[in-house]
């Protein structure tokens, strides 16, 4: 039984983010729909364009982050925010959903399976890869078209399953996006798989061949966070003196 009781409101409409709009984006590499939503500044957009944010799980990071860059305008430093989700809006479905573009190929045995959930199905995980060639080659294009943005300032923003897709695309094409932001990324997945690709990154960086700007923040128990912020200073130490010199610095919060 519900315990809502409208019939006690004022009259009520559906709510609406402000600038906001979105549009059903099929693709051609994933082989599935993407429900795209797009945030715009109402300023006038700098000479080299609005600095633009990638946000993957769009259903429920865009409303904040749209929000937060329309504040942003007060300071002249607002970016357009794109957030990659899924046409529909049931938290079931866009969590199934989220499985396979966010993760990297995984061994069966090493998924793990959820209480009360369908038995694991392998289809279902493994896609990150396909994910990033849509961002790149189908889903930028259509935004750089559309919209004036810098492409010198682009920035790619996930959490959990979201960071560790970020981190997986920071270390296997750090040059795609000038800004990483990994929130909680999940890097126990798979057995911590994805640093497998981390000291191809690291002589990147040492060698000059890129910078980009990179933010980690970790918000669960304080042991994975003191486990999480070890692994960040034992792989960041070895290359961060040369980082400091190539970029504009490296938070890790």
């Amino acid at each position: 039984m519900s315990h809502d009781d409208s019939s006690t409101l004022p009259a009520t409409v559906p709510t609406a983010l402000y600038r906001s709009v979105e549009f059903d984006l099929a693709s051609g590499i994933t082989g599935r729909t993407h429900r795209i939503f797009v945030f715009v500044p109402a300023v006038d957009a700098p000479a080299a364009g609005f600095p633009l944010v990638v946000a993957v799980d769009g259903n429920m990071v865009f409303p904040l982050l749209a929000t937060v860059s329309a504040t942003f305008q007060l300071t002249g430093k607002a970016a357009i925010v794109v957030g990659v989700g899924y046409p529909t809006n049931e938290p079931s479905e866009l969590m199934r959903l989220r499985t396979r573009d966010l993760t990297p190929p995984t061994p069966l045995e090493r998924i793990p399976q959820r209480p009360g959930l369908p038995p694991v199905n392998l289809a279902d995980y493994g896609g990150a890869e396909d994910f990033y060639r849509f961002l790149q080659e189908e889903l930028l294009p259509i935004v750089a078209e559309a919209y004036q943005t810098d492409p010198a300032d682009r920035t790619l923003y996930g959490h959990s399953w979201g960071g560790l897709f970020t981190l997986g695309v920071l270390f296997k094409h750090p040059e795609a996006f000038r800004n990483f932001v990994a929130s909680s990324p999940s890097i126990w997945w798979n057995q911590r798989a994805v640093l497998t690709d981390f000291h191809a990154f690291r002589t990147k960086i040492a060698t000059g061949v890129c910078a980009p700007r990179i933010l980690i923040s970790v918000g669960l128990s304080k042991r994975f966070r003191h486990r999480c912020l070890l692994w960040c200073w034992k792989g960041w130490q070895s290359v961060y003196p040369t980082y400091l010199r190539q970029s504009r610095g490296l938070s890790l919060t």
